[in-house]
């Protein structure tokens, strides 16, 4: 072995250690208690991040390459795409297990239907037949320029990761930009070096080296390398521009609140906010809604609509709990609340909407079909229920027809699908309620 493979070795050793150790740093705070109080959502979070990182480093070989000239550094470039799929699986074993506990049928109910699950799904598919084209032999046989072509999947997962990061968090979307940022900069870096390598580029170096070509080609070479320069620049400061807003709302009402520690209506407002983000799968947004709601109940306990908010994200909490006594012990506990709503004010409109809601986002072992389905009837039965917002309608309508549909009753789901596109036929309800007809075949 020659000093150079020597130091190669030696390379490969110190960065395959190296990609470990976020998993080591993570095992190591769970055993030592070192994590939050919700371990799971923290293990989930930073596989799912990591899986991006070393995505994002896998991207970053060719530029560097190029622009530094270190050509050894393309045999680290498969290694860390390996990272990112074994990241990227165990970001996904969290959700199968963790979340999901292995109920297949909701699983690919998610896939279709929650569209950060969609891209985050899409992106470990492609990166399957990346990982099982990864060893010299399948290179060899599969030869260089399909190997290639197969391997340009990588920029759909990059695409793919940011989207689905983005599309989770919605609450802070500056870290998420950051990273689609760097994505756009490395996607936008191999567009201007392949039309460099073009006939057309090939020209434009060749006449900076004193050889001749047609004003027209200098022309178009020109306006590409300048096109590519101005739009990536102006990309890169939209990102940098859209993160700083991103938090903005959050912010703006929990310096409210810090400025009021007793406002009762920033507590509730913010909570909300969580909460509505805590469905949508932010893990943190659930335990910081529980803190808020929390301090709300503290200051009134009578609060109907403050404690069915706090029951469903005791039942998020539970979605999220990795340790199935612990998962059903707090979906027990949301739920437990979400009736004792019912019974303080059951003439609530809110407290029936966010406990029928709930109960449709629970798995089927939690039981809460019959509940749902008794909600929204009281609902739509309500004498003033005609004079409720189109909004209102609209949501009732759509999460009504959902509840009847998984009771099997299909003709009076139809029937409130429809409805719920009449009242507002450019609503997203009006969207998912024409989704569902097409799903039942109406």
């Amino acid at each position: 072995m020659t000093r150079a493979q020597r130091e190669i070795t030696v390379a490969k050793v110190i960065v395959f250690l190296l990609a470990l150790v976020p998993l080591g740093l993570l095992l190591y705070g769970a055993a030592m208690g070192e994590l939050s109080a919700n371990p799971i959502k923290d293990i989930t979070e930073e596989t799912g991040i990591w899986t991006l990182r070393f995505i994002v480093i896998t991207l970053s070989v060719t530029p560097l390459r190029k622009i530094t000239g270190w050509s050894r550094l393309a045999r680290f470039r498969r290694m860390v795409g390996l990272f990112a799929f074994f990241y990227g699986f165990l970001h996904l074993t969290m959700y199968v297990y963790l979340d999901q506990f292995f109920a297949f049928d909701e699983i690919l109910k998610d896939v279709a239907k929650r569209p950060f699950i969609t891209v985050g799904f899409s992106a470990f598919v492609m990166m399957i037949p990346l990982a099982l084209t990864s060893p010299n032999r399948v290179v060899r046989w599969m030869g260089g320029k399909r190997w290639q072509l197969l391997h340009r999947l990588v920029y759909g997962v990059a695409l793919c990761g940011v989207f689905h990061y983005l599309w989770l968090v919605k609450a802070d979307t500056s870290r998420p930009l950051r990273y689609g940022a760097v994505v756009a900069a490395l996607l936008l870096f191999r567009l201007w070096d392949y039309l460099r390598s073009r006939p057309v580029g090939r020209k434009l170096k060749a006449q900076k080296g004193g050889d001749h070509r047609t004003g027209t080609e200098w022309c178009v070479a020109m306006m590409v390398e300048s096109f590519v320069k101005r739009f990536l620049a102006l990309l890169v400061g939209f990102v940098l521009l859209a993160s700083m807003y991103g938090q903005d709302k959050i912010k703006e009402l929990e310096q409210r609140l810090k400025a009021s520690p007793g406002d009762e209506s920033t507590m509730m407002e913010l909570g909300r906010f969580y909460h509505d983000q805590g469905a949508s799968g932010d893990g943190s947004a659930v335990e910081k809604g529980i803190r808020v709601f929390d301090r709300l109940l503290a200051i009134d306990s009578a609060n109907a609509v403050a404690v069915a908010y706090h029951g469903a994200l005791w039942t998020m909490r539970g979605r999220d709990s990795w340790w199935p006594p612990n998962k059903l012990k707090y979906m027990k506990q949301g739920c437990e609340d979400l009736d004792r709503a019912i019974e303080m004010d059951p003439g609530n409109i809110m407290v029936h909407l966010i406990r029928g809601i709930n109960g449709l986002g629970l798995p089927d072992y939690a039981g809460r079909l019959s509940t749902s389905l008794e909600d929204f009837i009281v609902l739509l039965r309500r004498p003033d229920f005609p004079e409720q917002t189109k909004e209102l309608k609209a949501v009732v309508f759509y999460y009504g027809g959902v509840a009847h549909k998984r009771a099997d009753d299909y003709d009076r789901a139809r029937e409130l699908f429809k409805r719920a596109i009449a009242i507002l036929p450019d609503s997203d309800y009006a969207k998912r309620s024409q989704e569902e007809l097409n799903d039942m075949g109406s």
